[in-house]
């Protein structure tokens, strides 16, 4: 049985527009007004709001099989990507490449494979890459069986710059988001672009997401590349636009982690990281906004990091988003 757009959008979680040209899926992860801002952007952000982070097929089915074709094509800054196809939250299948531009393929699962084939309906998820823009087609289950939709516990709002995005997770399900996406059986949209800094810009009035939770993890990127004439005003402007927009969620503000070039003295920013920490800090807890220090959730090590300096790999983010998790759990 082969999956209509509406059965696709049922089953989508993490995108806010899904459109079917010619048999094939596209996936958004922003409203039209927030796409356009970025069409007009650097070509480096334009690419990376196209990028299918956080992005999921997620659904009951006693269905033994499950078949998609798939493309990707860039998405960031890196050249690899990878799905992971998860049955009852556990990963089956992990596929991808390191380089591998422009890419198209197949998935293929059969779940009595897996687990013993009893007639049941189970959880099936297909995670799209973080940092690559993925394209389904051909998406397929047994003729007539069940297809379920999730009833989700939360609706979960992410705002950030690459390490949101997913730099650098291998598996798409293991970046911190994700992790936390998964923790809390939540329904995510994931806004966030590498290299990105505070950004009022797609914060909408007349949004139709209303999520339960928001966080917001900008500052990195800010202190390390611009002035706090600049900096300042922007991080009061995305604060005070938020909690106007969002007065009813639960928000959260994430500081930026530690980096290894935190003392090199090469930011633009006149001061220490922990100097614009302390500025976010007081904007936020001013706009409502409930302040979560990562820096003490990860190691500062290079092993616990792709690039050795900054971006988390998969053993990074297993502890920060640990430690995320436990801060957001005191709230809910």
């Amino acid at each position: 049985m082969k999956l209509t757009l509406e059965e696709v959008k049922k089953i989508t979680a993490g995108a806010l527009e899904i459109t079917e040209n010619d048999g094939v899926f596209t996936f958004c992860r922003f409203e039209k007004e927030a796409m356009d801002h970025y069409a007009g952007a650097s070509a480096g952000f334009c690419l990376k709001s196209k990028a299918s982070s956080s992005i999921r097929l997620d659904f009951m089915t006693d269905s033994d099989r499950f078949d998609t074709d798939f493309s990707v094509n860039y998405g960031s800054s890196r050249t690899y990507y990878y799905f992971d196809v998860c049955v009852d939250g556990i990963i089956r299948k992990h596929l991808g490449e390191e380089v591998a531009w422009i890419k198209k393929g197949h998935i293929s699962l059969k779940v009595s494979d897996y687990i013993p084939h009893d007639g049941k309906e189970h959880r099936i998820t297909l995670w799209l890459p973080n940092l690559a823009a993925a394209q389904l087609s051909n998406i397929e289950i047994d003729d007539g069986a069940t297809l379920t939709p999730i009833n989700y516990k939360k609706k979960l709002l992410c705002f950030g710059d690459s390490i949101t995005q997913g730099y650098d997770a291998a598996f798409a399900s293991k970046s911190y988001v994700n992790r936390i996406t998964t923790h809390f059986d939540a329904y995510t949209v994931n806004q966030a672009i590498g290299g990105e800094r505070f950004v009022p810009e797609i914060l909408l009035e007349n949004t139709s997401y209303q999520p339960d939770i928001i966080t917001v993890a900008y500052g990195t990127n800010d202190w390390s590349g611009t002035v706090k004439s600049y900096f300042h005003p922007r991080c009061e402007e995305f604060f005070a636009k938020a909690s106007k927009i969002y007065p009813d969620a639960l928000k959260f503000a994430i500081l930026p982690l530690w980096r290894a070039d935190a003392k090199s003295g090469k930011q633009k920013y006149e001061g220490s990281l922990d100097e614009a920490c302390e500025f976010i800090k007081e904007v936020a807890e001013k706009n409502g906004f409930t302040v979560i220090d990562g820096r003490p959730f990860m190691p500062q090590s290079p092993e616990f990091f792709w690039d050795g300096r900054l971006h988390p790999n998969d053993l990074g983010f297993a502890d920060y988003a640990r430690g995320l998790i436990a801060e957001i759990e005191k709230y809910i």
